[in-house]
């Protein structure tokens, strides 16, 4: 039996000049990455967390509420809600 996480909002992550902070509380997509990749987020409980090696293809399942420009270089990003 398989379980699907289904989401009614997708907002692309734009960081391209300042930080992104999601409209919805959510989980989070990463389009663009690679074993050396990292990704600097805040979630929704209000905690900076570091992700080192996060891959293409990724859904975080973490609430995250801001994608931090500086400490960031995954691409492609999508905020699922």
């Amino acid at each position: 039996m398989f379980s699907y996480d289904l989401y009614s909002h997708c907002e692309v992550v734009d960081i391209s000049s300042a930080d992104h902070t999601a409209k919805y509380k959510s989980a989070l997509f990463v389009g663009g990455g690679g074993a050396s990749s990292t990704l600097k987020v805040i979630t929704d409980g209000g905690e900076t967390v570091v992700f080192t090696g996060v891959v293409s293809g990724t859904v975080l399942p973490v609430l995250v509420k801001t994608v931090v420009k500086v400490g960031t270089d995954v691409t492609n990003m999508m905020f699922l809600s």
